[in-house]
């Protein structure tokens, strides 16, 4: 188990840690959760982004572009 310091006091120009607490891992992906219709807005936006390019490829290839 890892520990970390809670309280820095300063006593002759020095830091030194007063208390100190058991250091607990922050569960990352708890943190972004989305719902359902928020990934159906992200997924539509790529889908958007794709179609874009895709556009632009055929656009490009009918002109000779690429």
């Amino acid at each position: 188990m890892a520990y970390v310091c809670e309280t820095l006091q300063l006593i002759d120009n020095v830091q030194t840690c007063v208390s100190w607490v058991a250091f607990v891992e922050p569960n990352l992906f708890r943190s972004i959760e989305i719902n359902g219709e928020q990934a159906r807005e992200i997924y539509k936006q790529f889908l958007k982004i794709d179609l874009l390019f895709v556009g632009f490829v055929v656009v490009a290839k009918a002109a000779k572009l690429l």
